[in-house]
């Protein structure tokens, strides 16, 4: 199947992101005269000089960096990021660090007050710069050195933080702290509006109010039935109070003493964090993980996404699948996605229907069991499986476990075993003989056996497994009947998050910290890892052929081409870290594809290692699994692969209509036709000069009955 060329070194080689999937974290907004910022995971700033329709870059000297907070003064507009403090002199167009005592720290608030910028970090409390960032002092008074900042305001000369649980006071800068073990005294408050002497505190799905500039509040208000459900922040726009959750904004005209639920619409719901909401002009904003941000134009009634301009940042696991080099893969609560020209353009599948759960879910897994078949395991929303590559999608539960909390299970990854398809969950190990339709649990499964990984050579399965109760421990499980039953095999002291195989008797397992391989088939593992930074792991692995193996960390992709014994940097190219972090890797047969967290996916050329794999060996892999699934067939395609013209033929018993549909490899149809057959042998004649380069399915549909086979366009 594999072509392995011999060829010099990655000579200036490099990675070229790709156009998608569309996707991106939105953290803070901070709204500034006619001009709206937004600081994201992974690619510092963006700003909308049209209230949020269209986004361009502002991250000049801060390209790669996260940012969590905003702050502003007459001079300088502040970002609190992952790497400390930047600041910009001419409104977001160049930054440049201001970090001389904080440089380490993630600043996840800021607020300027007392003729202090005050910073509150993740872990090691505030800290105060009297010069305008040009040097930091710790600010913790010997009582939050060690605490996480949630929330902070500035209000008569006092400021105020959200910190383990309570709020904290001080009225010297921070030389000296005081607890409040009032009301508010174990909620996390994540918000204040401050006017005058009235602040209102955000806190889970309701509010606190105080009236005397923070010196009392009142009982916990709750807006919200569901307790789960934050609020993301406050506006204050002619005398009305607006807030926000993930169902859309409430009101209040009379400062927060009663509300108003804003009937909401175009909102889309999943597995996702929700992070800040903002008013600019007449806009609302709402700033989101992984779709970005959504905008309201109507106070709240309508609600579009609003990623124009923005780059294509989602987060990808292992979760990149190749059919025939359509690559797909999953995103952190959109769905699927596909790619047929090697990511210049991506396409969602599945519905249109964005409020579903496969569109709104975050897929760790994809697999492709059998031609037109496709299942996405999730990860709280369970599994779903297509028979029409994607376009439709159905929820499979039959035999698959339920969790106690009211959740499907999360399912981490698939292989394949003789006739089995086998489903790594957080509930242990399940397998089906019928492609994914109905499920079967072996004797590796139940609470508290969480499996994270698993590959099969042949009928040897091995899995990691990274919770288990007695005789299921933690580390590494052997199956030699197809993945029906189990034993242990070898603790690693590490969890393995990633398995490979290279279908004869090697397998490849990532875990945290190290990464191993075992040479017979499962039976006995040793490391290996020389040329990959100690202490890195492996989040997951590719072998093509016999010899080649990739492995993917959060410090970058490595290659070996001698069975991992030793490796080699190939992440040139690739975004500086932590923006370099791989989840998934794949290959079809130009390149090799890389999808990162917050970073979307990128391609590098399979020639760069020497590796050549044949798309006609591809075709020829899926015919053979055709003929397991379906070993009779009336369907036959010639020439095969055509460009010009291709022959369908078929072979109806009855007379009737007979529909034919030629679909691409993301389930759009591009041709369709319903013609009455007699009974017999019959040819139908296709034009395809007008088809993209690639690979299509032919169905040929009868009287309820439906025979499939694939057609290859050639150049």
């Amino acid at each position: 199947m594999l072509l392995i060329c011999m060829c010099s070194r990655m000579v200036q080689a490099q990675w070229e992101k790709t156009s998608g999937p569309p996707g991106i974290n939105v953290n803070a907004f901070f709204s500034s005269g006619s001009l709206l910022f937004a600081g994201t995971s992974s690619k510092g700033v963006m700003v909308s000089s049209d209230r949020g329709a269209t986004w361009a870059a502002a991250n000049k000297g801060m390209e790669n960096t996260t940012v969590l907070s905003f702050a502003k003064d007459n001079t300088y507009l502040y970002a609190g990021t992952n790497n400390g403090v930047y600041r910009s002199p001419d409104n977001g167009v160049s930054w440049v660090a201001a970090n001389n005592g904080i440089q380490t720290q993630r600043v996840t608030n800021m607020i300027i007050g007392g003729g202090f910028l005050f910073a509150g970090t993740a872990g090691q409390g505030v800290f105060r710069s009297s010069n305008q960032g040009n040097t930091w002092a710790n600010a913790n008074g010997g009582a939050l050195d060690f605490s996480s900042i949630y929330a902070m305001c500035y209000v008569n000369n006092i400021l105020i933080v959200e910190a383990d649980n309570y709020l904290f006071k001080t009225r010297n800068a921070g030389n000296s702290w005081f607890v409040d073990q009032g009301n508010t005294a174990f909620f996390v408050i994540k918000h204040f509006l401050v006017l005058g002497d009235t602040i209102l505190a955000s806190a889970r799905n309701g509010i606190f109010h105080s009236f005397n500039g923070g010196i009392t509040w009142s009982k916990f208000q709750p807006l919200l039935a569901d307790e789960q459900t934050e609020l993301l922040g406050f506006s204050f726009f002619n005398r009305v109070v607006y807030t926000c959750d993930k169902r859309g904004m409430l009101r209040s005209f009379d400062t927060g003493r009663t509300w108003t639920s804003i009937p909401a619409s175009g909102l889309r719901f999943g597995t996702r964090f929700y992070n800040h909401f903002v008013k600019s002009g007449n806009s609302f904003l709402m700033g989101m993980d992984e779709l970005g941000i959504f905008r309201t134009t109507d106070t709240g009634h309508t609600w579009k996404q609003s990623i124009t301009g923005l780059p294509p940042l989602s987060s990808i696991d292992n979760s990149l699948l190749n059919i025939h080099d359509t690559i797909f893969t999953g995103t952190h609560s959109d769905g699927v996605y596909g790619t047929v020209n090697n990511g210049n353009f991506w396409r969602k599948t599945g519905t249109t229907n964005n409020r579903d759960t496969l569109s709104n879910a975050v897929v760790y897994a994809l697999f492709n069991p059998a031609p037109n078949i496709i299942l996405a395991g999730t990860c709280g929303d369970g599994l779903y499986r297509s028979t029409d590559n994607g376009r439709t999608w159905k929820h499979i539960i039959a035999g698959l476990p339920y969790t106690v909390f009211d959740n499907f299970e999360c399912d981490q990854g698939f292989t394949r075993s003789g006739a089995n398809i086998l489903l790594a969950t957080g509930n242990g190990i399940y397998y089906s003989k019928n492609n994914g339709l109905t499920w079967n649990a072996s004797n590796l499964a139940g609470d508290r056996i969480a499996v994270a990984s698993i590959a099969a050579n042949g009928n040897v399965v091995v899995a990691g497994v990274a919770e288990g109760v007695p005789p299921f421990q933690s580390g590494i499980h052997r199956s030699v009947n197809n993945g029906v039953t189990w034993t242990f095999v070898q603790s690693l002291g590490d969890d393995l998050i990633s398995l490979a195989a290279d279908g004869v008797n090697n397998f490849y397992g990532g875990g945290f910290f190290s990464n191993f391989r075992s040479a017979n088939n499962g039976l006995s593992w040793s490391v290996i890892g020389n040329g990959i930074p100690a202490n890195t792991g492996g989040f997951t692995i590719k072998v093509i052929g016999t010899s080649n193996v990739f492995i993917g960390n959060n410090t970058g992709i490595y290659f070996s081409g001698n069975k991992g014994n030793t490796f080699v940097n190939a992440g040139m190219g690739l975004d500086p870290a932590p923006n370099n972090s791989i989840g998934g890797i794949e290959a079809n047969s130009t390149y090799l594809f890389a999808g990162l967290p917050t970073n979307g996916i990128w391609k590098r050329p399979l020639s760069d290692f020497g590796i050549s794999v044949m798309l006609s060996e591809q075709i020829a892999s899926d015919q053979k699994m055709k003929q397991e699934v379906n070993s009779k067939t009336t369907l036959r395609i010639y020439p095969n692969p055509a460009s010009d013209r291709a022959n369908v033929q078929y072979e109806t018993k009855v007379a009737g209509v007979v529909r034919l549909i030629i679909s691409d490899q993301l389930g759009k149809i591009v041709s369709q036709s319903d013609e009455f057959s007699t009974a017999g042998i019959h040819t139908k004649v296709i034009d395809v000069k007008h088809f993209r380069q690639g690979i299509y399915s032919v169905q040929v549909i009868m009287n309820g009955k439906t025979n499939t086979e694939k057609l290859m366009i050639a150049p």
